[in-house]
């Protein structure tokens, strides 16, 4: 129980290098008098045969020794793991995954690095809550007053469940604060985030799935390219 949870996280690290799943399906002790087989029967395992192959791993054979020992004690220095198991699970996916699920399962492990982030660097709200529940009063008040003729009371008060949104710092501000703490270069890369409605972002592909609305072949070849940026952001 206390070597199992070291050995998934060092298998994970792994499984980051070589791009191929990686775990612990059990061990086997031998004394003098008798023989344990322990099998994790409660977790779902690698087949083995997810790719690409070994060979074809993020890091060159030649390097993986020093790539997980420089990556390993990286993790188990950092206060919070959970984002970080997270996203690697999201790159390193089993089988089976539909195109959809496996953009979006990497999108969530991105912005669950992001929160913690957020978190670490109070980048979650912009005003304190004492001062952002006064403002908001006098939003409503506003809301109420400039639309009193316009809207009916149901429909102004859809507009008040959304001020809250309005103190929490875009993610996309979140998304520059960390590349520019981390020196992290994404310029290269399908946008996160555009501005004009003549470009899309792979925020937008992410909203496009998530609110349901029906892909055509075209948009489903654009997911499939939009998914190797997501990765290559983690």
């Amino acid at each position: 129980e206390e070597l199992l949870p070291k050995i998934d996280d060092f298998l994970l690290i792994v499984s980051l290098g070589s791009r191929t799943r990686t775990a612990c399906v059990g061990w086997e002790a031998v004394g003098s008098r008798q023989i344990t087989s322990y099998y994790r029967g409660e977790l779902e395992f690698p087949t083995g045969d997810t790719e690409p192959s070994y060979r074809d791993g993020l890091v060159d054979v030649n390097d993986f020794r020093e790539f997980v020992t420089t990556a390993y004690s990286t993790f188990l220095a950092q206060p919070e793991r959970d984002p970080i198991r997270g996203a690697i699970h999201a790159l390193v996916p089993g089988k089976g995954h539909a195109l959809e699920h496996r953009f979006l399962s990497l999108f969530a492990a991105l912005e669950m690095l992001l929160l913690d982030f957020r978190r670490r660097n109070s980048l979650e709200l912009i005003m304190n809550e004492e001062d952002w529940r006064a403002l908001k009063v006098s939003c409503r008040k506003l809301i109420k007053e400039q639309t009193r003729a316009t809207i009916d009371a149901p429909r102004r008060s859809w507009m008040y469940t959304k001020l809250d949104e309005l103190n929490r710092v875009p993610l996309r501000i979140a998304l520059d604060a960390l590349c520019t703490q981390y020196h992290i270069e994404l310029t290269d890369l399908w946008p996160l985030f555009v501005e004009g409605r003549r470009e899309i972002g792979l925020a937008d592909i992410r909203n496009m799935i998530i609110h349901g609305e029906p892909f055509v072949d075209r948009c489903l070849d654009a997911v499939m390219v939009a998914t190797e940026p997501v990765s290559y952001t983690h």
